[in-house]
């Protein structure tokens, strides 16, 4: 997620930040919960009492990426070695059923301008 974040110039190289961090800071700065998901937009699961506490990256209407292991301490690479966390590709709703509400925003709404995949070829 950070390197996303990174990609999109809204935060700084190598800022770690939580799950719940990084919804608050995409929200404050003005980015929309969408209806449904879609590629590169950010899955975050919120609990009962409105933490956040997980967020993914939707590679596609179905499928998302995202860290798996760890705590809520866990936010760079030495803490997920110790905190046996790793990546996984995961169906959409894997992990939804445990969460009381799950927001899609897509942090490249807020980037004025979108790189043009064709100009890279």
């Amino acid at each position: 997620v950070s390197e996303v974040l990174q990609a999109t110039g809204l935060v700084p190289h190598r800022e770690r930040v939580s799950a719940q961090g990084w919804h608050d800071a995409l929200i404050k700065r003005g980015c929309h919960p969408l209806g449904r998901p879609r590629c590169g937009a950010l899955q975050f699961f919120i609990n009962a009492d409105g933490r956040v506490y997980h967020v993914n990256i939707c590679l596609s209407e179905v499928k998302v990426i995202g860290a798996i292991g760890g705590t809520s301490r866990t936010i760079d690479d030495a803490t997920a070695a110790q905190d046996n966390g790793f990546v996984k590709i995961r169906e959409l709703g894997y992990q939804g059923e445990s969460a009381a509400r799950v927001v899609y925003l897509d942090p490249f709404e807020l980037v004025s301008e979108r790189p043009n995949p064709s100009e890279d070829v």
